[in-house]
């Protein structure tokens, strides 16, 4: 199938998937990428969405009324984001999201 793929023939990618559905095989989208494991570049598009309501000082049951979810769907986002992220609290997060850093205390 790879080769299909990398020809451009994607009518028999297509017909070749359609029938191999019938047996309950699919293949791995042709279009998935493989994610970093830690950093910005590994969250996946919702995790960057709730980081993003996150810095806006939004709570979990907003972020899941707004999305449409439960709140424990949010909550395991956000323990997603923090493992992938290496943040320890929403505020944490709030500066890895803004790019600030907290303010150094004057001796």
């Amino acid at each position: 199938m790879r080769q299909y793929d990398e020809i451009g023939a994607v009518r028999d990618v297509q017909r070749a998937d359609s029938r191999l559905k019938a047996y309950h095989v699919r293949r791995r989208p042709h279009s998935l990428r493989l994610r970093e494991t830690n950093g910005r570049g590994a969250l996946t598009s919702t995790e960057s969405r709730i980081t993003a309501f996150i810095a806006r000082g939004w709570s979990n049951p907003d972020i899941a009324a707004e999305l449409v979810v439960s709140h424990r769907t949010v909550q395991a986002h956000v323990s997603n984001i923090f493992k992938k992220l290496d943040v320890h609290s929403r505020i944490d997060l709030m500066r890895e999201a803004t790019g600030r850093t907290p303010a150094s205390r004057a001796a």
